[in-house]
């Protein structure tokens, strides 16, 4: 009979789900594992990326069933977005038919990969039952502060017509659409994210079990910066008539009455502007003795207190023009209010610019508009001799309105920035930093004498020389000078100096302050979750009453204008106050889509028909102990959803304790690497399907349809836009879920890329069938009957004595292969190898190693052809079958059924089964080898006294740097771990190898 893998597959699905195997159960006694995948957006299509995620995570939820834990696994569906309402208005339905229709398919589909997910608990975003919580969160956001509304400046999105986040947009374009993006002002709902901006990245070093990448792409997100806000005092009226004078360039002097009148004007008008005090934000406190000028940005609340001032000047002039012709030159045409609208708007197309990836910000120009103020230096009066006291007030296009306070002090010395609008604008340039050492044969930093090394005489155990002199602008650290009472310190020293000093004084405190900004949540569009707001004309900007949610959708939208429907629907917009019973209005924006994303972890632990997040569930299960997903999330989802637990903890859904002790929600975290292949273009260079090729002998590639020729652009990640996917159904249907299982999981790790291999998933099929046929031959052998007799006896023993057995095995199987192993029953040799290669695929498959699990295994199967019993060879593909079980656990099923086995212990799916290792065994086999390269000792492995000198110079290279960094040393990300590639790369490097056997290895190259 040969291996019918469509019929075996649905075969044993339906028995999983006639028995509901993975259905959570609610088991107190064993120890808990949560394993969740991001869930997906139901686009109606699974393709190879979700085959390879869900995969890995199957594999991890199965081999802990197979442990002991109680095991929860759900799935769901991330199912708002634009693109549903995109497709719904393309094919003329609704997003909610659209969407759950596509959800229908996408679950058969996962359902056909032998996924064991908990079904039960599934969760379908879009349902009221599901946002209606999410919808009592925003109230309780809003109640603690953590939720607000404010006009600002946002990123739209013209193809999407939305709002997007700033983690949102991706080199100045749309995440989604690709879009450039543009700038609306708009008002919107936000959360506080930054309030927890210091927690959210100090806590990132207890995450022991997250790649080092992912948390260090949160770090720079969230972006700490240590520094200081500094008071400067504004001088408003210095020397007036000078000022007028020079500022507006006209050539007469104003005469007493009328300069008089200016100042009766400007001090009548200047209380009110409250132009007293300018706050900056630096991180280099350090050189503030180096200040030349401050500048803020064109956003920044002084620019329209400034412009006020201006129009206070230009109407008192321009009434001076009209009654003074003669003694006013034709010169002033130009209001300074235009000049400074003038120059807004040339910032607005430069930061357009930078927006659109035309430029780089440090490619483009600086540029300034100096106001006509001063700022007096906060340590003027104290170092009068060591400070500029008067320090003109910029506004410049190089100031980002949302960093720190949009003001800072420019010191063009130590900041290239600074340097290149100082030399613009001839400003001063005062060097306050110099190198730890210079030689004096060179000039120092300040151009007007030498340098004297001067080096304080607290840091005499610092090496000077490991640093070389560098030309203005200096910007690394070194040693403070022309500074007054901080000449001598480092800039370490130096900071700490002038923060205290700024506080004691007065002045300024130190300060921390981060890059991410408030998470803009307000989207324009139907498909999405209501914002529970109402706008009465009485009562203000409300939320809507508890007792009124869930506010729904309107079922039939209507898409014929463009934009949001939800506007133009006086149904459902118009409705009443809860609070006066006004005539009231709804919010028409929508949840940004990670809104749902950000919780949904939580939702999982409690069953469906859950009111809300269950205390008692939370503490059973939070938090994640795995969760697995792709690296595009490493910022956006993962960081929303940390954000969210702490966000509802200060609301007081729970504490930390309820949720394991800690504010995090995913214990460990895998980012799956991409499904990649080869990609095509034509003759004219358009992106062209070249999956049915052929490679000519020349190594040229020719369509098989059509004969055109291909022009191979390299290995790219599967994508429609460029034709080089795969179907995912039509591998499942001509090679089995197994197979494609097996070999998605068998050619890279779990965090590399994968290179699709059509030979590969050939490989794997036959692999599959030669297991299966050996299978099907041994079973109607003698032998089995033989084995059956003596598992039912080991059984039995097991039961009589299960209290006893419990301490030390782990399970039912793991005690009948001890047995097995302990009445030698089978080959010795064979059994030191079982246990071996069990240690082995257990702790590569902890590890996520699990393509090097499959290689083992695959090893394993292959000690078939050197046993010589069939009883031997019986047991060891029992043992083969168990540990391939969690990888391809329909054909694990059908043999074990095949042998008998279900019926005495029963499915392999509903038990413990994960076997134990005789250690005992395995360590008298070990023996430690001394390991040379080029005849120079490099280290000690652990080795097997019967292992081939190939396994043992790849366990070498494997376990010592030395020479896993000279054999590897051109490896890259996508070819890490590769097994084809190493073996390649030890062909290649290694020219001899010497082995003693059992005393030591030398490896030439």
């Amino acid at each position: 009979m040969s291996y019918l893998f469509k019929e075996i597959s649905k075969k044993w699905q339906q028995k999983w789900q006639e028995k509901k195997v993975f259905y959570t159960k609610e088991d107190v006694s064993s120890p808990k594992y949560y394993c969740l995948e991001m869930f997906p957006y139901p686009s109606g299509k699974m393709h190879m990326g979700h085959l390879r995620n869900y995969s890995i995570g199957d594999v991890t939820a199965r081999y802990h069933r197979a442990l002991g834990y109680n095991v929860l696994y759900p799935m769901g569906w991330d199912a708002f977005g634009l693109p549903a309402e995109n497709a719904a208005i393309e094919n003329n339905l609704s997003p909610k038919d659209w969407t759950i229709g596509n959800i229908a398919q996408m679950r058969y589909q996962l359902e056909s990969i032998g996924l064991s997910y908990d079904w039960e608990r599934e969760q379908i975003t879009c349902l009221p039952d599901y946002y209606r919580h999410e919808q009592e969160m925003f109230i309780s956001f809003l109640e603690n502060g953590i939720a607000y509304q404010k006009e600002s400046d946002v990123n739209w999105d013209p193809v999407d017509n939305t709002v997007l986040a700033n983690e949102q947009v991706i080199d100045g374009r749309g995440w989604r659409s690709g879009a450039l993006i543009e700038k609306k002002k708009l008002n919107q709902w936000f959360l506080k994210i930054t309030d927890f901006a210091e927690d959210l990245s100090d806590s990132l070093d207890s995450l022991k079990d997250w790649p080092e990448s992912v948390k260090v792409m949160q770090k720079n997100w969230i972006g700490v910066s240590e520094g200081a806000l500094i008071d400067f005092e504004i001088l408003t009226i210095d020397n007036i008539e000078n000022n007028i004078y020079n500022f507006y360039n006209f050539d007469y002097k104003i005469n007493e009455n009328q300069k008089k009148e200016l100042e009766i004007e400007i001090k009548n008008n200047i209380k009110s502007l409250n132009l007293n005090k300018l706050t900056i934000y630096t991180t280099k406190p350090e050189t503030i003795f180096g200040a030349s000028f401050i500048a803020i940005s064109i956003e920044h609340e002084l620019v329209k207190k400034i412009e006020s001032y201006f129009t206070i000047i230009d109407n008192f002039l321009f009434n001076l023009k009209k009654t003074d012709k003669k003694k006013l030159n034709n010169q002033f045409n130009l209001k300074k209010t235009e000049e400074l609208k003038k120059f807004i708007d040339e910032c607005k197309l430069y930061y357009e610019i930078i927006n659109k990836k035309i430029k780089k910000s440090e490619e483009i120009e600086k540029i300034g508009f100096f106001t006509g103020f001063y700022a007096i230096h906060p340590f003027y009066n104290e170092y009068p001799d060591s400070i500029q006291k008067l320090i003109p007030i910029y506004i410049a296009n190089f100031v980002i309105s949302d960093y720190g306070t949009g003001a800072i002090f420019g010191c063009p010395a130590h900041d290239k920035r600074d340097y290149e609008f100082a030399i613009k604008y001839q400003l001063p340039i005062k060097p306050v930093v110099k190198p730890l050492i210079q030689s004096s044969q060179e000039e120092d930093i300040n151009s007007d004498h030498k340098s004297d090394t001067i080096i304080s005489s607290l840091h005499k155990d610092i090496d000077y020389k490991t640093y070389k002199y560098n030309p203005i602008p200096y910007i690394e650290s070194g040693i403070i000078f022309n500074s007054g009472p901080i000449d001598g310190f480092t800039t370490e020293d130096a900071k700490k100096f002038i923060i205290n000093k700024l506080e004691s004084s007065g002045f300024g405190l130190g300060k921390k302050k981060y890059r991410i900004r408030d998470w803009g949540i307000s989207r324009q569009r139907y498909w999405g979750c209501p914002i529970p707001i109402i706008y009465c004309p009485k009562c203000g900007t409300i939320p809507v009453d508890r007792s009124d949610l869930p506010i729904l959708l309107p079922e039939n939208p209507d898409f014929e204008k463009s934009g949001n429907p939800l506007i133009y629907d006086d149904s459902w917009r118009v409705t009443k106050c809860h609070i006066c019973g006004s005539n009231a209005q709804r919010e028409t924006d929508t949840f940004d889509t990670f809104f749902e994303s950000s919780w949904y972890f939580l939702r999982f632990c409690s069953k469906k028909d859950e009111k809300n997040l269950n205390i008692s569930d939370l503490k059973k299960w939070m938090p994640v102990d795995q969760y697995i997903g792709g690296i595009e999330h490493a910022i956006l989802h993962l960081l929303y959803a940390r954000f969210f637990v702490r966000a509802l903890s200060k609301c007081g859904y729970f504490n930390k304790d309820d949720i394991g002790g800690i504010l995090e929600p995913f214990k460990s975290l895998l980012t799956q690497g991409m499904v990649c292949n080869m990609a095509f273009k034509d003759e004219n260079g358009k992106w062209i399907n070249g999956q049915d090729s052929y490679i000519q002998k020349d190594g040229s590639y020719i369509c098989k349809k059509t004969s055109r020729k291909l022009y191979p652009v390299g290995v790219e990640k599967m994508s429609k836009s460029k034709f080089n996917g795969i179907n995912p159904d039509d591998i499942i249907d001509n090679y089995g879920a197994d197979a494609a299982r097996l070999f998605i999981l068998s050619d890279s790790p779990p965090d590399k890329n994968l290179e699709w291999s059509n030979t590969g998933i050939d490989g794997a099929y036959r692999y599959l069938n030669k297991i299966y046929t050996i299978a099907e031959d041994l079973s109607k052998k003698n032998e089995k009957i033989k084995l059956i007799d003596i598992a039912l006896k080991i059984k039995a023993e097991y039961l009589n004595n299960k209290n006893i057995f419990n301490k030390s095995f782990n399970n039912e199987i793991s005690y009948f292969i001890e047995q097995i192993t302990l009445k030698n029953l089978c080959n010795p040799d064979i059994l030191k190898k079982i246990h071996r290669y069990i240690a082995n695929v257990s702790d590569d498959i902890k590890l996520f190693k699990i393509n090097k699990a499959i290689a083992k295994i695959r090893e394993l199967s292959n000690l078939y052809f050197h046993c010589e019993s069939d009883f031997d060879k019986i047991f060891l593909i029992i043992v083969v079958i168990i540990l391939l079980s969690p990888i391809t656990p329909h054909l694990s099923e059908e043999i074990w059924e095949m042998f008998g086995f279900t019926e005495i212990y029963g499915m392999l799916s509903e038990i413990r089964y994960w076997p134990d290792y005789n250690k005992q065994i395995i360590n008298e086999s070990i023996i430690n080898l001394p390991v040379q390269l080029n005849g120079k000792l490099k280290g000690i492995i652990s080795i097997y006294s019967d292992m081939s000198e190939e396994s043992i110079v790849k366990t070498a290279i494997d376990n010592i740097s030395a020479l896993s960094n000279t054999i590897y040393k051109n490896k890259d990300h996508n070819h890490s771990n590769n097994l084809d590639y190493e073996k390649n790369q030890i062909g290649k490097i290694i020219k001899k190898v010497i082995y003693i056997p059992q005393k030591i290895l030398n490896i030439i190259i």
